[in-house]
């Protein structure tokens, strides 16, 4: 059940990666959609990360992963079950931003934190953190940018999260095999 778990990182990836490029041609009449996708997809990926962070060895474990996927299936949970798609399509510029920035922190810390063996995927995550973190602060602090961001970046920004998802699908596989051949 573990591996079929495993498997959901890279799906979810995909599909975050799939969503951005299909909101990349209707910015505007897509935000709605966006809302009900994004909480589909932050469930998945939250599952997942949760679930791998169970599975995986105590001395591989990361608290960071365990953050980042509870507080993206808390995130998920609300988008799918709160009150009005669209008060949520409303607000969502400012919420996604509060997302963008804790998951590119948590993707800032965990690479930090790794071991210097994997440094590719450890550079790979960092750079990724760091634009995942810049792109979330300027959307929580200027409104007109948010909407704007929201609108037009946001393609841009699932299609990263959707990198990073898989990559750490990668990780996860390396440190399986290191653990299995150690």
């Amino acid at each position: 059940m573990r591996k079929a778990f495993k498997w959901l990182l890279p799906a979810a990836g995909l599909g975050i990666i799939a969503l951005g490029v299909a909101t990349i041609f209707t910015p505007i009449a897509g935000i709605v959609v966006l809302a009900i996708f994004f909480g589909i997809a932050m469930l998945v990926s939250g599952i997942s990360e949760i679930v791998s962070f169970a599975g995986a060895e105590k001395s591989s474990r990361s608290g960071m992963l365990l953050a980042s996927g509870i507080l993206s299936t808390l995130f998920g949970i609300w988008v799918m079950f709160g009150r009005g798609i669209y008060a949520i399509a409303i607000i969502l510029p400012f919420i996604f931003a509060v997302w963008v920035m804790a998951s590119g922190i948590t993707r800032i810390v965990d690479s930090v934190s790794r071991k210097p063996e994997g440094s590719k995927m450890r550079t790979g995550a960092l750079v990724i953190g760091i634009l995942t973190s810049l792109s979330g602060f300027a959307l929580l602090f200027n409104p007109i940018l948010s909407a704007g961001i929201v609108a037009f970046i946001v393609p841009f920004m699932l299609i990263f999260h959707g990198i990073g998802t898989i990559q750490l699908f990668f990780l996860l596989l390396k440190a399986e095999k290191q653990s299995s051949n150690g």
